[in-house]
């Protein structure tokens, strides 16, 4: 873009003004394949103040320096990837079935992003797989995701279908004492 458009110095914020796009979908995306909602209301009204928390840092790039935005971002991303584990997680322990594709596809996304930050700190030597952890681990994610979508949409269909049922057997049911009396 300084190639560009050289007088819209406000683009090098770019960066930030997407990573607060990005936490606030990553946190809706949670809320909504998890149904939070539903399953832990108390964890669904803590990811939805984030929501909001994002929904600030994103006009604060807009209005604010942008130097100090760079660290609170970092920290807001490290507790939404926390937060969206320990929701995948404390569900997955709960029975709910999406929250194992759910969790696992979260902790590929964690381990891609750690390994990227060690290696960059020098702990790590800089490999092939080193450089790009984090795009390998979101592409785990995103397979696993798609999985978690899927058996999400499996359990809706057969919940469709027990109630079908339910609700058929019920009619039979009252159709005979109606015959009966």
């Amino acid at each position: 873009f300084r190639y560009f458009w050289p007088d819209l110095v406000w683009l090098n914020s770019g960066f930030l003004v997407f990573t607060f796009l990005s936490l606030g979908a990553q946190l809706q995306f949670t809320r909504t394949l998890l149904t939070l909602h539903r399953q832990w209301l108390t964890f669904d009204r803590l990811l939805r103040a984030l929501v909001l928390l994002c929904g600030i840092g994103f006009v604060a790039v807009l209005t604010l320096p942008v130097r100090p935005l760079y660290a609170f971002s970092q920290y807001l991303a490290a507790l939404v990837a926390v937060l969206c584990l320990v929701a995948g997680t404390g569900l997955w322990l709960r029975g709910y079935r999406p929250a194992r594709f759910f969790t696992l596809a979260s902790a590929f996304y964690i381990c891609g992003i750690l390994i990227y930050v060690v290696q960059n700190f020098g702990y790590l030597p800089t490999t092939a797989f080193t450089s790009h952890a984090v795009q390998i681990g979101s592409s785990f994610e995103l397979v696993l995701f798609s999985l978690a979508l899927a058996d999400r949409i499996r359990d809706m269909g057969d919940r469709k279908r027990n109630l079908e049922s339910s609700a058929r057997q019920q009619l039979l049911d009252y159709n005979r004492s109606l015959e009966h009396s």
